[in-house]
């Protein structure tokens, strides 16, 4: 669907490298580096190799051998990129599954971690979601969460959407692998992180038509993701936006679009859905009124409609008119929000109305001065080195490493001390 509307990718081409620094630009559009001739026996080559992808600098490494030291040269890295002032000694040596080599924990969900990886051959960042059978059968529709995602994700291909590039399991560990491309934040982090939580509307307008792109995709392709949000939207290392987490997508099994189960967030949620009088809706237009309240978010901080409990919030957004922004925005975007966030199924705008809108179609001017970006690594843990860099270094010095079979999450023992204190405390109660 994208060369049908050269417009508007072009203008995503031309500002993301605006809102993106030298040091993030220096890698692919996909997220991958590129590969390198790779002695693996010897450290100097390796440092050889991450200063040749500029993903080292001097700043990378504060103490190091003469012969290492000299492989470094000047550079400016970028807000992706750590600057250091003090030395990180390694507790545990460099650990590899299935030929990934894995750095820090990036984020975390109910039931799943997510860590950065490089491929050992090929040296490609990767972020791994890591899912725990006992974290999962916890969770209430868990396991057909994540056996949906992945049947999901493995029929999928597109710039927009965040790719899948290997599945595996550990059975002796009852943990699945789940392989994707490194993302750098999601939306909500840099709405979080910016001091007036909401981002201006050139910029809004590059990332909008980036998510109507993705989710026509997957529209295309029978899928209906049933939960679009900020903290669902990733921006890749050169500001391309990513759609992820499909755990409660649906694929349809015909044309027809007709769904009978929402697990969305409740303030992104349509009025057909919250009001609990219809038993089955239109999957394309869920979306497509969660994709307005996204881009709502976006422009203003907050929600078309918002309550202090569950059941307020349900009856504002069945009944309550809709006001726009108290932040000013333009008339055509205004017609937009309107459009897309119709209570009426039957008068909500498809794809068709919304690509070509004004709004949409319109070239925005960009001002670098209003630019909202990504939060830096100096102020937050959102954004991250190549955190993989200590243990790649060890590794290639000869030091041992931890397979499958040793291998023990830092987490499991810690989480069956937190699980004991609470009956420990209810027990001095009792007594």
């Amino acid at each position: 669907m994208n060369n049908e509307f050269p417009s508007s990718s072009g203008e995503t081409a031309q500002c993301a490298q605006t809102f993106f620094t030298a040091g993030a630009a220096s890698v692919q559009q996909n997220g991958d580096v590129p590969t390198q001739q790779f002695v693996a026996s010897s450290a100097d080559a390796l440092l050889n190799s991450l200063v040749g992808m500029d993903l080292v600098t001097h700043a990378d490494i504060v103490k190091m051998g003469t012969t290492q030291r000299n492989h470094l040269r000047p550079g400016t890295d970028g807000d992706c990129f750590l600057y250091s002032n003090e030395e990180v000694f390694m507790e545990k040596p460099p650990k590899i599954i299935e030929g990934y080599l894995f750095g820090d924990l990036i984020g975390e969900g109910s039931y799943s971690k997510v860590k950065e990886v490089v491929h050992v051959r090929s040296l490609m960042r990767r972020a791994v979601k890591i899912i725990k059978d006992k974290r999962l059968r916890k969770i209430p529709g868990g396991e057909q969460n994540v056996h949906r995602e992945i049947d999901v994700l493995r029929r999928l291909n597109h710039r927009n959407v965040v790719k899948v590039f290997d599945i595996f399991r550990i059975e002796e560990k009852q943990k699945l692998y789940i392989v994707m491309e490194f993302c750098v934040c999601s939306l909500q982090q840099m709405l979080d992180n910016c001091t007036e939580k909401m981002l201006p509307e050139f910029q809004a307008h590059l990332y909008f038509t980036q998510l109507i792109d993705g989710l026509d995709f997957l529209h295309t392709k029978r899928i209906i993701h049933k939960d679009i949000k900020p903290a669902n939207l990733l921006l890749s290392l050169d500001g391309i936006l990513k759609i992820c987490d499909l755990g409660v997508a649906e694929l349809l099994e015909s044309a027809s679009d007709w769904c009978t189960l929402v697990q969305g967030t409740p303030k992104f949620q349509p009025p057909e859905v919250v009001s609990g009088t219809q038993k089955r809706f239109r999957g394309r237009l869920v979306d497509i009124w969660s994709c307005g309240v996204t881009l709502y978010n976006l422009v203003s901080g907050c929600y078309p409609f918002d309550g202090d409990v569950i059941m307020k919030l349900f009856e504002n957004i069945t009944t309550a008119p809709l006001q726009m922004p108290p932040t000013p925005i333009s008339q055509s975007l205004t017609q937009l929000l309107t459009g897309v966030l119709q209570k009426k199924p039957e008068k909500r705008w498809d794809m068709l109305k919304i690509r070509k809108c004004k709004w949409f179609t319109s070239q925005h001017q960009t001002d670098n001065a209003r630019i909202v970006r990504v939060p830096s690594i100096k102020h937050t843990p959102a954004h991250r080195p190549l955190s993989v860099y200590n243990s790649l270094v060890q590794l290639y010095s000869g030091q041992q490493t931890v397979t499958e079979e040793e291998e023990e999450e830092e987490g499991g023992e810690k989480e069956e001390v937190q699980a004991q204190q609470p009956a420990e405390e209810e027990e001095k109660q009792t007594k």
